[in-house]
């Protein structure tokens, strides 16, 4: 039996570092090495799933994507390698996504950003992410959907969830 037949979805996790303390992630009691996907790795694990058919590749895990200097060019590697049919997405908290690097993974042809932030206050981000951050990470949502018009583009697709 062929499972790869019937995947849709693969999640590819570049790395497992992170800079939050989510109450609804098991990355505290994470016990494996963390670090970062080398691209040779990347690409291998491209290369042998580029048949499978699939709808998503989600680059995500228990890891912040942001941390990855060598982000955008995965992506790039993805767009160029997987199937046309087949979106690249990327999960982050977005406290490190600058202009800059939605610059970069726009330009490397990434269909889809997933914004991992449920809170709406300081108090309930603070409870739900482990973090201080709240103002910088709102801050760094509502500055993409222009600086994704400014460069003329309707990608990537940004999608966010939020609790209450």
């Amino acid at each position: 039996m062929d499972v790869t037949k019937n995947l849709k979805i693969l999640e590819v996790e570049n790395t497992n570092l992170c800079n939050f303390k989510c109450c609804f992630c098991p990355h505290e009691k994470m016990q494996r090495k963390q670090g970062v996907m080398d691209m040779q790795l990347f690409r291998k694990t491209v290369d042998e799933v580029k048949e499978w058919n699939l709808q998503y590749l989600l680059i995500t895990g228990l890891g912040e994507p942001l941390f990855d200097s060598g982000l955008a060019e995965k992506v790039k590697y993805a767009k160029e390698n997987m199937p046309k049919s087949c979106r690249i997405s990327v999960t982050t908290n977005a406290s490190l996504l600058t202009k800059k690097k939605f610059i970069e993974l726009s330009n490397a042809g990434l269909d889809e950003l997933r914004i991992s932030c449920y809170a709406t206050s300081l108090e309930s981000f603070k409870k739900l992410h482990g973090s201080e951050e709240f103002e910088k990470v709102k801050e760094n949502i509502v500055n993409l959907k222009e600086i994704r018009k400014s460069l003329g583009k309707t990608n990537p697709v940004i999608c966010m969830g939020l609790l209450k």
